[in-house]
């Protein structure tokens, strides 16, 4: 059962979010804790913002994923996920990445603020011209 959350989050995909590190890397800050955890937390928070966009974008597309011939196989259409529960996830997710996202500089807030826009818009941009 943990499985399919961890599928209707998105886990693999998170591996995107590691380009957070690279900046350490080409600074030679790699090896320095203070840096390090201010990186892993920013990794953490970028996997929550994620997952939230693929929760939603998951509801959004239930219809859609049902007749699809791969994505009817997901958490939520398949059932394998109630539509409650995803809900209450993403709700759950969306609290956790604020209360992180709190405790931020200014600057990765805008960023963060500008990622989840920049997703959000995407996703309805394509939402509108592929089920018209």
């Amino acid at each position: 059962m943990l499985k399919n959350y961890f599928d209707l989050i998105r886990v693999p995909q998170w591996i995107k979010n590691l380009f957070v590190f690279v900046p350490l890397l080409f600074s030679m800050h790699f090896f320095e804790s203070d840096y390090f955890i201010i990186s892993l937390k920013a990794f953490f928070i970028f996997c929550l913002a994620s997952s939230f966009i693929y929760v939603i974008n998951d509801l959004v597309d239930l219809e859609a994923d049902a007749n699809h011939p791969k994505k009817k196989n997901r958490p939520l259409p398949s059932g394998k996920i109630s539509k409650k529960s995803a809900v209450i996830l993403s709700v759950v997710i969306l609290f956790i990445f604020f209360g992180l996202a709190f405790d931020t500089n200014v600057e990765f807030k805008y960023f963060l603020t500008a990622f989840v826009i920049l997703n959000a818009f995407l996703f309805f941009l394509f939402q509108t011209h592929c089920y018209t």
